[in-house]
């Protein structure tokens, strides 16, 4: 259950921090009285720093999801141990039933 938590707690947190990142940029170029090209930028660093917060985000949940994909690839590679040997054997049957017919 963990797992598809994660996944919805960073999205909150990526809308969260980039409606605080936008609210704070609005009040800077606001102070500062900010011109066309001082907009520009501050659009710009926006962008840029959106991109970052998302990639950052979508790295720390990758992260906390790959103990996850570990403990499932263990419990398919226990499942698949037997059935190998079963493969093996259902092999070693074919052969001598084909043969002895």
């Amino acid at each position: 259950m963990k797992f598809v938590v994660i996944g919805i707690q960073a999205g909150k947190l990526s809308r969260s921090l980039v409606k605080e990142l936008h609210e704070t940029l609005q009040a800077q170029s606001r102070a500062n009285n900010s011109s066309e090209v001082q907009i520009a930028t501050m659009d710009a660093k926006f962008t840029e720093c959106k991109d970052l917060i998302a990639s950052y985000l979508k790295a720390v949940r990758d992260a906390s999801q790959f103990h996850t994909y570990e403990r499932l690839f263990s419990y398919w590679h226990i499942f698949h141990i037997p059935l190998v040997y079963m493969m093996v054997f259902s092999g070693f049957y074919h052969v001598y039933a084909v043969h002895a017919y």
